[in-house]
């Protein structure tokens, strides 16, 4: 194959080697930042929730994009248990 000044042929295998190597660091830095996120959003939207007479589960609809707003204007509009005095 002819290559163009400035320019290094890669073979097929130095490619899927580079792209493909990622380390075990990597994950772990993923991990704990999403460790994170979840402390730092789903902990305290769960609290709120409960305290509102609703099941925490409605967290996980918080940590989703674009359906965290849907979320959000059903809980505003939907009866409050422990507002409205239907608490279990």
């Amino acid at each position: 194959m002819a290559s163009v000044e400035g320019f290094r042929h890669v073979s097929r295998d130095d490619r899927e080697v580079r792209m493909g190597s990622v380390s075990i660091y990597h994950w772990l830095v993923v991990l704990v930042a999403l460790g994170l996120i979840l402390l730092a959003v789903g902990f305290p939207v769960a609290r709120i929730l409960k305290r509102m007479g609703l099941s925490p589960w409605w967290t996980v609809l918080a940590l989703i994009p674009y359906l965290n707003v849907v979320a959000l204007w059903i809980v505003a509009f939907v009866r409050w248990p422990k507002v409205d005095g239907d608490a279990v």
